[in-house]
């Protein structure tokens, strides 16, 4: 059965596309169903005649086969590729290696599209867009019959345009054709209530080259007047050890309500996920699995995870984005990574309901000044900032390097094995071309870099009742 925001945004894009419209972009917050509205909207569309074949493209290769999945359920077609089936699911990754030739299919057959997660492909333009979004605009936007673009977070952290996004005013806004923000979802029982705990100390000391230490009331005080930074916190054992012990106690509450209910921990690099692992198991007796994009059966371990009962799973850029484990519901935010994008989306992993007895879901995250602007803006599902972009115009030379260098980017990240594309190694490539894994930095110069605590840890929970009183 549809949910009543499912069914608003097909009757939406089916109103859209009768009128000779053909792209509809539509906004649903993270763990809202997008996925289960999409195979619905294909199914109308077959069942009206309007289509012969659907394409879809995701990030990565888990998506890729839960949209399948959802799709082959949906519309009792097989979404295969193979002779007989109605239409395939890629990686956008994918869309480096299809031949010329196979965009023929656009000649011959009435095709609709699917774009998941559309903000990782950028450019209105094919001379400033980047590779997806190139491959896209070259073959895709003026050829298939009708076009579904969907984002949980549309907008990108470089504020480049989105593919197939409209763009409207000055600054340049994006213009959706359906919303369904946080609030509502909560309203509706579709999504938990977030609650962001920020971990503080009230006296940090510094030791100084010349051995004179210094004492700060805040990590926000330390990380200002001192050349530590935010990744060295991450590195720093009384710390690490609090905030995660803060998050075991939380999730140890809830398994008296949810008794599956898991936890999530967000490792910086794979080296750090076995030190947090060590952490878990050494110091605080709780075993946890590590998921990352080096283990070949990343996706079996993430499955057989949502399928049992262990309560602890350390991910590295394997778990941000469209990844459904429900059960999960207290996550530790320990990622180098600091970018809006990527903390949606890591709080979209604990926020799916399973209409449990205690509809909450907690993010622990340090209170560094950049996590907490980001906690406090929640509220707001479409950030007029970000939702903003820059169109600029770039010379010949720029676009050349640029281009060049996305290119390189996907190359250093992809796969060991050459042309083996069934890894999904994008899940670790931000959406403005960079790697959301940090490996340069040796992890045992960032250990107990000069840092000493002797005061007393707080928790401080983000207010976020400008959006969630109705819910709350």
């Amino acid at each position: 059965m549809l949910r009543t925001w499912q069914d608003e945004c097909i009757t939406t894009a089916l109103r859209k596309y009768q009128c000779d419209l053909t792209n509809f972009l539509a906004m649903a917050t993270p763990g809202a169903g997008k996925t289960y509205m999409a195979a619905h909207l294909a199914k109308r569309l077959f069942e009206l005649g309007k289509i012969d074949l659907v394409l879809c493209f995701t990030p990565s290769v888990t998506v890729t086969n839960s949209f399948q999945e959802t799709l082959e359920f949906v519309t009792n077609k097989s979404m295969a590729g193979q002779l007989g089936s109605a239409g395939q699911v890629f990686t956008y990754h994918h869309l480096s290696f299809i031949s010329t030739s196979f965009w023929e299919i656009f000649n011959n057959h009435r095709v609709f599209v699917i774009f998941d997660e559309i903000h990782h492909c950028s450019g209105q333009d094919i001379a400033l867009a980047n590779m997806w979004g190139e491959a896209i605009l070259r073959h895709i936007r003026s050829r298939a019959s009708y076009t579904l673009a969907l984002s949980g977070t549309p907008w990108r952290s470089d504020k480049l345009p989105i593919a197939l996004a409209q763009y409207s005013g000055n600054p340049s806004e994006l213009q959706c054709d359906y919303i369904y923000p946080l609030s509502r979802a909560i309203a509706d029982g579709v999504c938990r209530t977030p609650k962001v705990v920020a971990i503080d100390n009230d006296h940090i000391g510094y030791t100084q080259s010349g051995g004179e230490i210094t004492s700060y009331k805040s990590i926000r005080d330390l990380l200002c007047h001192t050349e530590i930074n935010y990744s060295d916190l991450l590195h720093n054992a009384p710390i690490v050890t609090f905030i995660i012990q803060q998050s075991i106690n939380r999730l140890n509450g809830i398994r008296q309500h949810n008794p599956r209910a898991a936890g999530l921990i967000v490792a910086s690099s794979v080296d750090h996920a076995y030190w947090l692992q060590d952490i878990l198991a050494i110091q605080l007796n709780e075993p946890a699995i590590i998921v990352s994009y080096e283990e070949p059966e990343s996706q079996r371990i993430i499955e057989n995870f949502e399928e049992g009962d262990a309560k602890w799973i350390i991910a590295i850029g394997m778990v941000s984005e469209g990844t459904n484990i429900p059960r999960l519901q207290v996550c530790c935010y320990l990622s180098r990574v600091k970018t809006e994008l990527y903390f949606r989306q890591v709080l979209g992993r604990i926020v799916r309901t399973r209409k449990e007895s205690y509809p909450f879901a907690y993010l622990y995250v340090l209170a560094e000044e950049t996590l907490l602007g980001y906690a406090n803006r929640i509220g707001k599902d479409l950030p007029s900032d970000l939702a903003i972009v820059e169109m600029q115009q770039m010379d010949t030379a720029s676009v050349i390097e640029n281009h060049s260098q996305d290119n390189s980017e996907e190359e250093s990240n992809a796969s060991p094995n050459k042309g083996d594309i069934s890894l999904g190694v994008i899940q670790d490539i931000n959406v403005d071309g960079t790697s959301l894994v940090d490996e340069s930095a040796p992890e045992a110069a960032m250990i107990g870099k000069g840092i000493s605590l002797s005061g007393q840890f707080s928790e401080e929970l983000i207010l976020l009742q400008h959006a969630f009183n109705e819910a709350c």
